[in-house]
């Protein structure tokens, strides 16, 4: 059961950073759900450790949701700064 919270907070988090962030959504293997999902993942990662840097910690759904959206939009930022020096 923790799985498939954690690839619905993920899916979430990174359709929200997309919006936010106004960008075309990743498309791995021909979907741009399964790039929302990989987004969400790497964001939080992102965003529990940056939180973890500050001495805070993400718990509930809520929280983790607020964490990897936050990470994901990092995500975006920097592969987008990162596209633009290429």
């Amino acid at each position: 059961m923790g799985l498939i919270v954690t690839l619905i907070i993920a899916g979430l988090a990174g359709w929200i950073a997309g919006n936010i962030m106004k960008t075309q959504p990743f498309v791995i293997f021909g979907s741009p759900i399964v790039g929302n999902v990989v987004l969400g993942l790497l964001g939080g990662v992102v965003g529990n450790a940056m939180l973890w840097l500050i001495g805070f910690g993400a718990r509930g759904f809520i929280a983790r949701l607020i964490a990897a959206v936050l990470g994901a939009i990092v995500v975006i930022y920097v592969v987008g700064y990162l596209r633009r020096r290429a």
